[in-house]
């Protein structure tokens, strides 16, 4: 999704990201992703980053709740993109 985002600020020639929560702000404020999953998509990123760089204190019954919980998010995320573009 980071790559994705990323891929997409670049190509529409956006404003350069400070972050990759940012990255994914900047779709938001272009109507890319709804305001609606924004958080959704912010929040996986922090996550993301836990498990960069903190894995060792994270949980396996965390990672895997979210694993079961959150995948959808992934098919969301997708499905607005493809929304966006017309795809």
């Amino acid at each position: 999704m980071i790559d994705v985002c990323k891929h997409i600020v670049s190509r529409l020639n956006l404003r350069e990201p400070n972050s990759y929560a940012d990255c994914f702000e900047i779709l938001g404020e272009k109507r890319i992703v709804s305001e609606e999953n924004l958080e959704k998509y912010k929040n996986m990123v922090k996550f993301r980053n836990l498990l960069i760089h903190i894995y060792d204190t994270v949980s396996d019954k965390i990672v895997y709740q979210v694993y079961k919980e959150r995948l959808k998010d992934f098919e969301i995320f997708i499905k607005e993109i493809k929304n966006y573009f017309k795809i």
